[in-house]
């Protein structure tokens, strides 16, 4: 039977996203771009064929294929697989820009015309194409006042003083914005993963030798427990193959137990293509896809290519071995923890604002800790923005921007966003901006609000 990739991803083109990934490709030349792009496949190609043992069992969360050091090449890498070569493309990552590029292919012209956008994309393409994500939040923010009806201009940077990203103008009216981009995850998050990674490595030769699957929820933070905690507290009840069910529960961790349904993983890859690494094969291996857990897994399996040459176009063909383990911290201290303020971003752009009035800022976070973390982050926005001192500035509008983006195996990509705004009351300005929202089309921002309490896609 002929294996294939999932219909929305097969046939995908967007001729808003082709038209944003060509005006980007554009501002290099075809050697240049050439050179590039062959480094970033050449990353991928190594990164999955060295020591995360493709027919072997690892022992860490799947493989996340990136190539940070060169950012912006890597998401028109990305772009140029999920419009022309469906077989090599990355997913997880390329959800996360896919709806960007869309945004501002759709808008193109009106970003175009922006003062000095040229000059923008040119500095980051040549000189800063690690810093993408800052950037791409910049063209954003300025496209989001020029479809509000202003003229937009990016300012250049100024040895001798501060100054903001943007001005804008309408009907006379100026506003001066800065832009504040946090990253995806705080350095908190990333130790405690780095903490779950050796704490998890000292269990799953016992999970692997039974075809395990594990929930586990720590209600302590790790960086409280030993390394061999997980292995301490498991290895008497693992002495043989434990029923589906609740396997402990104390003050420190609760821990569920099922098992690798190797006839449900058999019956799908008869007929799809599952590329590894990906979602989906830890979503086969785990019987569900749930992204408010982070997902350990590891299986032995036969592979395959679709397609020719090198890069991220490895499937799976057969699944001999497999286990997996759901996790997450739920711990207050924890939650309190990676649950980024956003008070350091305020007070690092108000040094970027002129004394001028009418000055905005705008600050874009992503949303992957999970809705009690997210829940956690908007009180203390809330709180923060409430006490925050802006006795003489000249601030008027405050907009956070939220994002999230998912690649469930059936759709090309989901995106959410959602808009809050705080008001300087003591100037009384009147809203600059009609429409708020950046990427996801306005009609629709409503079911977006406060995204991370709705039902995953």
């Amino acid at each position: 039977m002929q294996r294939k990739l999932n219909q929305a991803m097969q046939n995908y083109f967007d001729e808003d996203v082709s038209r944003g990934f060509h005006w980007f490709r554009n501002f290099m030349s075809d050697e240049e771009w050439n050179k590039r792009r062959a480094r970033v496949e050449e990353h991928i190609e190594h990164a999955i064929m060295s020591g995360h043992g493709l027919s072997s069992l690892p022992e860490e969360e799947f493989l996340r294929v990136n190539f940070d050091r060169d950012k912006i090449v890597w998401y028109l890498y990305l772009m140029d697989t999920c419009l022309h070569d469906a077989n090599s493309y990355e997913p997880v990552a390329g959800a996360r820009v896919i709806a960007i590029f869309k945004r501002i292919g759709e808008h193109l012209e009106e970003l175009k015309a922006i003062t000095d956008v040229n000059k923008k994309v040119r500095r980051l393409i040549k000189n800063d194409p690690s810093e993408a994500d800052a950037v791409l939040f910049e063209l954003l923010t300025a496209l989001l006042w020029a479809r509000n009806g202003y003229q937009v201009s990016f300012l250049p940077e100024l040895k001798s003083e501060k100054q903001p990203d943007l001005k804008a103008v309408k009907d006379g009216k100026e506003f001066f914005i800065e832009c504040k981009r946090l990253s995806k995850a705080s350095v908190y998050a990333d130790k405690e993963k780095e903490k779950w990674l050796k704490m998890s490595r000292h269990v799953v030769h016992l999970l692997a030798a039974m075809d395990l699957v594990l929930e586990v929820i720590f209600h302590e933070e790790l960086s409280e427990l030993k390394e061999t905690f997980l292995l301490d507290v498991l290895k008497n009840k693992l002495k043989k193959k434990p029923k589906p069910g609740l396997l402990l529960t104390n003050s420190k961790v609760t821990v569920r137990v099922s098992g690798v349904n190797y006839n449900q993983i058999h019956a799908h890859l008869l007929n799809f293509s599952v590329r590894n690494p990906s979602p989906q094969p830890a979503e086969l291996v785990g019987g569900r896809r749930d992204d408010s857990f982070g997902f350990t897994h590891g299986v032995a399996a036969d592979h395959f290519r679709l397609g020719s040459g090198l890069g991220n176009n490895v499937f799976i063909d057969r699944i001999r071995k497999a286990y997996g383990i759901y996790w997450k911290c739920t711990a207050p201290a924890s939650v309190e923890k990676k649950a980024r303020d956003i008070f350091a971003h305020l007070k690092a752009a108000l040094q970027q604002l002129p004394t001028v009035p009418n000055s905005v800022i705008h600050i874009g976070i992503e949303t992957y800790d999970g809705p009690e973390v997210e829940q956690e982050r908007f009180k203390k926005i809330n709180s923060t923005m409430n006490r925050f001192d802006i006795k003489g500035q000249n601030l008027t509008w405050v907009y956070c921007h939220f994002f999230q983006s998912y690649a469930p195996p059936d759709q090309m990509y989901v995106f959410d966003e959602s808009s809050f705004r705080f008001h300087n009351v003591a100037l009384n300005v009147p809203e600059p901006l009609e429409i708020t929202s950046m990427i996801v089309p306005w009609e629709n921002t409503e079911e977006n609000n406060l995204h991370w309490l709705k039902p995953q896609p």
